[in-house]
């Protein structure tokens, strides 16, 4: 893949730090470097607390930077307004995330009818992305999430996420509730949407397998830092520190 000159997300020096319970400074991330490209999937991999949940939520500013800079198609995020940044970037959380009180078309519409978007425009988009999630709308679309499985809430907040055609997902390990026959339909799902649609997406996750499978590059994160940005290759074949040596596994990219 070709650097361009301006990344789509660049992250530069950013940490973000909190005041646990007993007054003392925590350092969840701790200035992180990254820079992603358009269309480029990158996997955020690491153990529970290391930050990459953190990082992915400055992006979006559903946190905001302690330091550094946070930048989105060259913009400083603190510059923009958090809702309007929010509604140009997708946002994908474990288990769907759905309000259990709407329908799933009621889930998928919201946005776009705060975007003022008319009727007909409204229920064009929805019974596309239905479609596309193979979730049909004669079928599903009076449905509410408890009445759904979890692949295919999954799936309604991945609807979601794209209503407004945004150019950014972020992903916040959304597969993880999933068992692992479903785990592995949906994976094959969404690269299949990934190549008709062509989006930028930055998914957590602490698997390394899935990081591998669906990510054209992943940055291993430890204690709030990046340990090394790659593919899986590079990773596998030329890890930079022993934390990365010792998590990585060379297995994934022997499996089918």
């Amino acid at each position: 893949m070709h650097r361009l000159l301006l990344p789509l997300i660049d992250l530069e020096q950013v940490s973000k730090t909190f005041v646990d319970p007993s007054a003392k400074v925590v350092r969840a991330v701790d200035r992180v470097s990254l820079h992603v490209e358009a269309g480029e999937r990158l996997c955020l991999v690491g153990t529970s607390g290391c930050g990459k949940t953190t990082t992915m939520r400055l992006i979006n500013r559903l946190l905001d930077a302690s330091e550094g800079r946070v930048r989105v198609a060259g913009e400083d995020v603190q510059a923009l307004d958090p809702i309007r940044l929010r509604r140009r970037i997708g946002f994908v959380v474990q288990r769907g995330g759905l309000f259990p009180h709407l329908t799933v078309t009621r889930n998928i519409e919201l946005l776009c009818e705060l975007e003022g978007w008319s009727r007909t425009r409204i229920n064009a988009r929805v019974e596309t992305l239905l479609d596309l999630l193979g979730l049909p709308r004669e079928a599903f679309g009076d449905r509410y999430p408890y009445e759904l499985s979890g692949g295919q809430q999954q799936r309604v907040g991945i609807a979601r996420a794209l209503a407004l055609d945004p150019q950014i997902v972020l992903m916040d390990e959304p597969f993880g509730a999933l068992d692992p026959i479903t785990r592995r339909e949906i994976h094959a799902e969404f690269l299949r949407l990934c190549r008709e649609l062509d989006k930028t997406i930055i998914l957590v996750t602490h698997d390394m397998h899935e990081a591998f499978k669906l990510g054209h590059r992943i940055a291993l994160m430890r204690d709030g830092r990046i340990e090394q940005v790659g593919t899986a290759k590079e990773l596998v074949e030329r890890p930079a520190t022993d934390f990365v040596r010792h998590f990585v596994r060379p297995e994934p990219l022997l499996a089918p």
